[in-house]
């Protein structure tokens, strides 16, 4: 019986899009933290499609413009 050990080069996890296939994102992790980055690059992943839809528009300054 056997199975494979599967890693990136420098240990971190993939996140991101791929051209090809579009409206798709990737979430990759790799090694002995596979679990704990799955769920970590999940909520990542969920937040960066989301944040657009909530958007907020900049606060205004809370400093009084003084009138010299």
């Amino acid at each position: 019986m056997g199975a494979y050990y599967a890693g990136t080069h420098d240990g971190l996890p993939i996140i991101g899009v791929y051209d090809e296939y579009p409206n798709c994102y990737f979430v990759y992790a790799y090694g002995d933290n596979e679990a704990v980055y799955s769920m970590v690059l999940a909520k990542c992943l969920r937040d960066w499609i989301a944040l657009p839809l909530y958007v907020l528009p900049e606060p205004k300054s809370l400093v009084k413009q003084s009138n010299l």
